[in-house]
């Protein structure tokens, strides 16, 4: 399965997993490059509708970029649809590609609305635009930046942490954007229940994330289930989303974008790395609280309170976008980490996924080690 090739690092340009990652998101930026031009030169759209279009489509954009530099380092920045001049694009570098990405989200700020275009939360507006950007500055490591984009977030009213149980509902109230799905799930981000994900939730005496919860944390049992694989061995699996919209009325639940516990979690990190210590304890204490567990020790500073910070990330965020390993990689502990769990077949270069031989082939990139 994709599951046991991603755990194991057995991935193949020829037909990695990973590809389509890659194949999938460079096709969503020609779409948005191509809507930015299309909003540009139309003469028919209202000012107003113009505006919120070429916001949303800026905001898209960030999000594919970052995610492309997060998962394959340096690679071709592309602003318009003419392949035959951006297949020779070389690489520009992962610092520059997130300093795009702001750009876009801060151009996006200025042009989206404050309020939801449609009924439901499935547009960007302002609050999710700075959710991205919160996103964003931190794995640049512009800490203040992060702090004020996620600020505007947190102090807008219509948004408040839920209850564990309701957290990824429809209406749900910290809810930011969310993907809307007539049927079920898709499977962008977000793995579903079902037994591919033990390879996400470890049950060995090492690098168990079940057992990193404490044991009163009512996130442990609300996040991850315990069932038989039929052969007496007991699996952890993923338990995040409860309704998988295959009943007869749908989903009472939507894939979530953004969602505020995430943003507290931003601000609470660029807090730390920013010595303002007893704000970032604030921030992560309301999903302690949250979790019926004891605030964290008012005596953590510095680097011990980025790592406690990092690990509520861990447990909060766990299954979602990737989150965790962005993390260990912003923290620069990925390789402590991994090089622990998996002795003998870590290595630094798996950091990167491999660009797919097909666009090697078709252009003057030099695949990654």
């Amino acid at each position: 399965s994709a599951g046991y090739v991603l755990y194991n690092y057995q991935l193949r340009p020829i037909d990695a997993p990973t590809n389509d990652y890659w194949t999938n998101f460079y096709r969503y930026i020609y779409y948005t490059n191509s809507i930015i031009a299309g909003v540009d030169a139309s003469t028919g759209m209202t000012a107003g509708y113009k505006k919120q279009c070429k916001g949303e489509a800026l905001a898209w954009r960030a999000f594919f970029y970052y995610y492309l530099a997060s998962f394959y380092g340096p690679l071709p920045y592309v602003t318009d649809g003419n392949y035959a001049v951006t297949s020779h694009y070389t690489r520009t570098g992962t610092d520059s590609i997130l300093s795009y990405c702001m750009t876009d989200l801060k151009s996006a700020d200025s042009l989206v609305s404050e309020d939801y275009p449609t009924t439901g939360r499935f547009h960007f507006n302002r609050a999710a635009v700075n959710a991205l950007l919160a996103r964003v500055a931190l794995a640049k490591g512009d800490y203040q930046e992060a702090i004020n984009a996620a600020s505007l977030v947190l102090n807008d009213n219509r948004y408040a942490l839920a209850t564990l149980h309701d957290m990824f509902n429809e209406s749900s109230t910290e809810t930011i954007m969310q993907l809307w799905n007539q049927y079920s799930y898709t499977f962008v981000g977000q793995a579903s229940n079902n037994e591919s994900t033990t390879y996400g939730v470890t049950h060995d005496s090492d690098g168990s994330l079940y057992s990193a919860f404490d044991e009163n944390d009512a996130r442990r049992d609300r996040f991850i289930k315990q069932q038989d694989d039929g052969t007496g061995t007991l699996l952890f699996v993923n338990n995040k989303y409860l309704n998988n919209g295959s009943d007869d009325n749908g989903p009472s639940e939507y894939l979530i974008m953004f969602r505020l516990d995430e943003v507290l979690l931003n601000r609470a990190e660029a807090y730390a790395r920013l010595q303002q210590n007893e704000k970032a304890l604030d921030d992560a204490n309301q999903l302690r609280r949250r979790a019926g567990i004891d605030n964290l020790s008012s005596s953590l500073n510095g680097q011990d309170l980025t790592d406690a910070i990092i690990e509520e990330r861990r447990k909060e965020l766990c299954f979602e976008w990737a989150d965790r390993w962005l993390s260990l990689k912003r923290n620069k502990n990925i390789n402590t980490v991994l090089g622990t769990f998996k002795q003998g077949s870590w290595n630094e270069k798996y950091m990167l996924f491999p660009i797919p031989l097909s666009d090697i082939k078709n252009s003057s990139l030099i695949q990654n080690p």
